[in-house]
């Protein structure tokens, strides 16, 4: 939804940013009476003024780690999660002004182990972009409980990338809405995330903490694409081999302006197709992964299609994607 009220003293420099509205606020879940939805606000942060006339800005992108960020709850086991990007006030900070590229959520706690390669103490187990996706955790079978189990000694740290494609400097939060359950329940699986690249192979990106940190512009170990020359093309990453034994959760693309949908095999069969979902420059939804653009009049990447599977993993199995795009067909 486009935001409807943007900060009266946004533009000055001298100017303190005051929250309008709590930093951490909790609702309801509307699907399990057990659970409750935690929202956590970051900041203020300032994104950099676009470049450019006002009739042909240039998106400016900033780029925001925070260290220390704050967790929801501790002891506790996540279901879903959502985030995006707010004003002062609490209204929805989206395009044309502001896009999301994206919004991760890092926990490097010394326990945490990362879902596609193993890795010790980086688990990148949250990432939205510009359509605020939701990250579900749970089997679709209640018989078999699963989640992200948050623990006493995790850590979290938010990575963000943000697109002002307005011609002044905005102050912004990024938020996250955690819905979760107190404790680990009995039988509980822990749920892993895992992100193929149609770039470099999965585990072969080095991603730490002290890498974003250092640079504040790692990639977080998806890697990132230029295109060639052509407008339209498809792309097909290298294999990624399972570590793990389980059943799958949910499966989604992220894509960027342009893109057409991103086929995703096991074993060469193929087990989702997230199909890419344009709207004009106002829209997104929370209904899958999304890209970015600095136009402020054409349609962008506003949503995609998922799968929700409880196909059975098995380690060693191999995994791609397929990811066909067209510049024609979406300009961005």
């Amino acid at each position: 939804m486009k935001a409807t009220a943007l900060l009266p003293f946004a533009t000055l420099a001298t100017a303190a940013v005051i929250a309008l509205v709590p930093d951490v606020q909790t609702f309801p879940s509307p699907s399990r009476k057990d659970a409750v939805i935690t929202r956590v606000r970051y900041g203020p942060h300032t994104l950099k003024q676009a470049v450019g006339t006002p009739s042909d800005p240039k998106g400016t992108k900033t780029t925001i780690v925070t260290t220390n960020a704050q967790k929801p709850c501790s002891d506790c086991t996540l279901l879903s999660m959502n985030g995006g990007v707010q004003y002062a006030n609490g209204s929805e900070a989206s395009n044309p002004s502001v896009y999301l590229h994206h919004g991760a959520i890092i926990n490097v706690g010394p326990d945490a182990r990362d879902g596609t390669c193993d890795r010790p103490a980086y688990d990148l187990f949250f990432s939205t972009g510009n359509e605020r996706s939701t990250i579900i955790y749970t089997n679709a079978d209640a018989a078999k409980p699963a989640g992200y189990y948050i623990q006493i000694s995790d850590k979290f740290v938010l990575q963000s990338e943000i697109i002002n494609s307005d011609l002044e400097e905005k102050q912004v939060w990024v938020y996250m809405n955690y819905e979760h359950i107190p404790g680990k329940p009995v039988g509980h699986q822990q749920t892993k995330v895992a992100w193929l690249s149609a770039d470099t192979p999965a585990c072969q990106r080095k991603t730490d903490l002290e890498t974003i940190t250092a640079s504040g512009d790692a990639k977080l170990g998806a890697g990132e694409y230029y295109p060639p020359n052509e407008k339209s093309f498809t792309l097909t990453g290298k294999p990624w081999t399972s570590p793990w034994n389980g059943n799958f959760v949910a499966l989604g693309g992220h894509m960027h302006d342009g893109g057409v949908n991103i086929e995703i095999y096991q074993n060469n069969k193929l087990l989702c197709d997230s199909q890419a979902k344009y709207a004009d420059g106002a829209g997104h939804d929370m209904s899958g992964s999304g890209g970015h653009g600095n136009s402020a009049v054409s349609k962008h990447l506003a949503s995609m299609s998922g799968c929700r599977n409880t196909n059975t993993v098995k380690k060693g199995d191999q995994f791609h994607i397929v990811v066909n795009y067209d510049f024609e067909k979406h300009p961005g």
